[in-house]
């Protein structure tokens, strides 16, 4: 915008400068040429004739059209640039809408999502507590009743419980499992973290 505009006033600046040394080139030469006039009606008349008739320089009605036309020219580019600046200014109104609205949307997300987590948080406290309650019921089981509950389950789940269970309790169990069923359990449980472990 500004790289259009700038041309149009450097011009408009130059052709101005150019009309007012003309115009003083003009009125210079007519007063050189009064002042020729002068000394040759006084080397031909009397002192005491009237020079009150003697003509000025008139400027061309042709500069002011020019000066009119170019004032005309930046009036135009004036009202295209207002016209510019006010579409503009609508859509950075529109565009400051649309960020409020988007915020807004993710002010209300944000707000939903610590809703489910809290629930999820909850839940997630609920099962570990059925979990330690199932855990606590079977330590205090005899060990032979409860070794007959284990060797019922996959040996995965079991070992999930032995493992959490007190090591006293779980070895009482465990020996009162069937041997098999007992050696697949402790695989699980010695394999559970062996990712983690550095070999020695």
């Amino acid at each position: 915008m500004k790289s259009r505009v700038l041309p149009i006033i450097a011009g408009s600046f130059g052709l101005v400068c150019v009309l007012q040394l003309t115009t003083l080139s003009l009125a210079n030469a007519g007063e050189d040429v009064a002042i020729a006039d002068e000394t040759t009606i006084k080397d031909v008349q009397p002192e005491n004739t009237d020079y009150s008739t003697a003509t000025t320089p008139q400027i061309d009605d042709e500069n002011v059209c020019v000066s009119s036309a170019l004032a005309d020219a930046l009036l135009l580019e004036q009202i295209r640039l207002d016209e510019k600046g006010l579409k503009i200014a609508k859509r950075e109104k529109a565009l400051t809408a649309l960020e409020a609205k988007l915020d807004e949307q993710l002010a209300s997300l944000n707000e939903t999502k610590d809703v489910v987590q809290s629930q999820l948080d909850r839940i997630e406290q609920i099962a570990s507590s059925d979990l330690e309650h199932l855990i606590s019921m079977y330590e205090t089981m005899k060990p032979k009743k409860a070794a007959e509950i284990f060797d019922s389950m996959a040996p995965g789940f079991a070992a999930g419980f032995l493992r959490d269970m007190n090591s006293a309790n779980a070895g009482l169990i465990m020996s009162e499992m069937d041997a098999k069923k007992s050696y697949e359990i402790s695989l699980v449980i010695a394999n559970r973290n062996a990712a983690l472990r550095t070999p020695q």
